[in-house]
């Protein structure tokens, strides 16, 4: 997936209907994509599936282009042809789990690990599969290991504060900071 970005422009109707007729009917389109950095490229897509996430309609599928499963942004996809060529949609594919876990890697300025105090169920169900990876901490304390990519620390201190877990920070180091100053805010406005 691309970088997030401020607020775009829907995508045309008739590219999510050119890419949702190709997604059902298995067939190969060509699109013209530009990526967040205004790159412009034209890529042979297998779409598996269409995904409707926070707001924004991304398409899912096989990019020839890079040999990968890839997600899209459809609202940057310029220009959708249908063609001949039909492909076979491999069996692992869910177009929302595989959506959702593109938008987690996104790659933003800071990446965030902490160790949550909870158990991984707890922290599914608190936090979404497109907000940050979550696995089971090894060794003895248990928790849950969380990654997440953020653009401001400022942001990711809040997220954390909000999930209502006690936690460790593990990396980055000037995330401690963040955290010190919320705490500082809080008790400043939370005193008579």
């Amino acid at each position: 997936p691309d970088r997030a970005a401020p607020a775009a422009a829907a995508p045309g109707t008739g590219t999510v209907l050119t890419l949702a007729a190709a997604a059902r009917e298995r067939r190969r389109v060509r699109v013209r994509y530009r990526s967040w950095r205004g790159e412009d490229s034209e890529r042979d897509l297998d779409p598996y599936g269409l995904v409707f996430h926070s707001g924004r309609w991304y398409v899912t599928g096989h990019d020839h282009r890079s040999g990968e499963t890839r997600t899209f942004r459809v609202d940057r996809i310029t220009a959708a042809e249908p063609g001949t060529a039909t492909f076979e949609v491999p069996g692992d594919i869910d177009p929302v789990r595989d959506v959702t876990a593109s938008l987690a890697r996104v790659p933003y300025t800071h990446e965030v690990e902490v160790v949550l105090d909870a158990s991984l169920e707890e922290a599914r169900r608190r936090i979404p599969a497109s907000v940050a990876t979550l696995a089971q901490a090894g060794g003895e304390d248990g928790g849950v290991v969380m990654t997440m990519r953020a653009e401001r620390l400022d942001g990711a201190a809040r997220m954390l504060a909000g999930l209502g877990f006690g936690f460790t920070v593990r990396r980055p180091e000037e995330l401690r900071g963040h955290i010190r100053d919320l705490a500082r805010s809080l008790e400043e406005q939370a005193a008579p």
